[in-house]
């Protein structure tokens, strides 16, 4: 049976014809200009904002995409992007329904028991980790969890906005979710 997804080497290929005459549509320059909003959101694919709310390249929010759309692995990345600019105004956390780490998916330790056989480090390291997966919570009690730790974040601007919301997978459609 063939993958009917693209390799890495499919994607890079694409690339390699890339046009000489490429223009980004905004430089460095426009993005520090104005307040800067991310959006926080999981790595799976029906859960890209671009297809939920419409955002497309080029255009703000800063899009952060990681296992479980959580916000502990995000922070990093707020905190540099409220260096920049006007610095950041606004925040959105999604996470969506039938998420591998949520409430219908997979968990720490299944995590634990899966990885010895797969990874390059000693064990050790494995009890150490933690992959802040939520199959313990509902979606809306993850959103506000994660929710509260940018709130406490002493990094990030005091005044930024902070929302949550839940995705639908099967509709499209997202529901606000408030602390």
């Amino acid at each position: 049976m063939t993958n009917p997804f693209p390799t890495i080497q499919d994607l890079a290929e694409k690339n390699a014809g890339a046009s000489p005459g490429f223009k980004p549509k905004l430089t460095l320059q426009d993005l520090m200009s104005r307040n800067a909003m991310a959006v926080i959101s999981c790595m799976d694919p029906r859960a890209d904002p671009k297809d939920f709310w419409g955002i497309e390249a080029g255009m703000p929010p800063g899009v952060i995409r990681n296992a479980g759309g959580r916000a502990a692995d995000a922070l990093r990345s707020l905190e540099v992007l409220s260096a920049l600019g006007e610095g950041l105004s606004a925040v959105a956390v999604v996470h969506h329904t039938h998420c591998g780490v949520g409430p219908h998916g997979i968990d720490d330790a299944y995590i634990k028991r899966t990885l010895p056989g797969r990874m390059r480090g000693s064990s050790s390291a494995l009890e150490e980790k933690h992959w802040d997966s939520f199959k313990h919570q509902t979606e809306e009690e993850s959103v506000r969890e994660d929710m509260k730790l940018i709130v406490a974040d002493k990094l990030l601007p005091k005044d930024v906005q902070v929302f949550g919301f839940v995705l639908d997978v099967e509709t499209n459609r997202t529901t606000e979710v408030r602390l």
